[in-house]
């Protein structure tokens, strides 16, 4: 335990520190943006599970506010078993720095709102904390999050026999993510991580002529997810691109297998942490 302890205190003490930075394709960093600096992002992704599929364009906008908070947009646009495609839940996340020492890790937390778009989602909140530091050619990542915790009820149509509707407030999941990245070359690096689900109990409500008939509970429980990927950062331009294939290691995992492609831009920061 006391080696440990003491691998970690050096790793704080010996990290590099971060300023500007992109975001991780998979979660945030703790790094700021700094006033008046852009971010742009897109990404595409398809996953797998069981019988089901799903493929997702994702864009996002992030603007440093000033030196200690950054506004984060995020919006999906997926379609679900090649259905048509929809705009789906509206992320708006305040990024706060809690601090750095002069050669340590970022910290900052997150709150926020998912705004839903769909008449199958629910208003939710955002709350977060996400750390970030390096040594030398090798980064690290972590998350904490809860995302998000639902506030409301879905609605998820009307029977037309029955004339029941039937209305869901799905599960709140607690996410743990930790990510390394290793830059084997000046533009390339590999990473690796994994992320933790703890899903809590949600509900479904059945209503008829707007009474109530009958509530279950959804049940929670836990999943693992390996992620690897990579990540590509031409010298001295404001944009890079990454790659990541996940895989869902148990049961309760949101997908068997996921492949993601993403790419951001910084104008102002062609040399930002990456």
């Amino acid at each position: 335990m006391k080696t440990i302890k003491f691998i970690i205190f050096l790793f704080i003490q010996t990290s590099l520190m971060f300023g500007l930075t992109y975001e991780p394709i998979e979660m945030k960093s703790g790094g700021m943006l700094g006033a008046g600096n852009l971010r742009f992002l897109f990404d595409w992704g398809y996953l797998e599970n069981n019988s089901s599929d799903s493929s997702t364009f994702g864009f996002g906008i992030d603007f440093g506010l000033n030196e200690k908070i950054d506004l984060q947009n995020r919006i999906k646009y997926l379609n679900y078993n090649y259905g048509s495609y929809d705009w789906h839940n509206w992320e708006e996340i305040l990024k706060w720095k809690l601090g750095q020492v002069s050669a340590g890790p970022a910290y900052a937390i997150g709150t926020g709102l998912a705004i839903p778009l769909h008449k199958n989602e629910s208003l939710g909140l955002i709350a977060g904390l996400y750390i970030s530091s390096a040594i030398k050619d090798i980064d690290f990542d972590f998350n904490a999050e809860l995302s998000p915790f639902y506030l409301t009820y879905a609605d998820l149509g009307k029977n037309p026999v029955t004339g029941i509707v039937r209305k869901e407030r799905p599960s709140s999941i607690f996410n743990i993510n930790l990510r390394l990245g290793y830059k084997i070359m000046p533009i390339l690096k590999l990473a690796g991580g994994f992320e933790l689900n703890q899903f809590f109990s949600g509900k479904i409500k059945y209503e008829k002529d707007n009474e109530e008939i009958e509530t279950k509970e959804i049940p929670g429980g836990s999943a693992w997810n390996l992620i690897l990927g990579a990540r590509l950062k031409p010298k001295g331009y404001p944009i890079l691109f990454d790659a990541s294939i996940s895989l869902g290691l148990s049961e309760k995992s949101p997908y068997d297998w996921r492949i993601k492609f993403g790419t951001q831009l910084q104008p102002q920061s062609p040399n930002a942490e990456w």
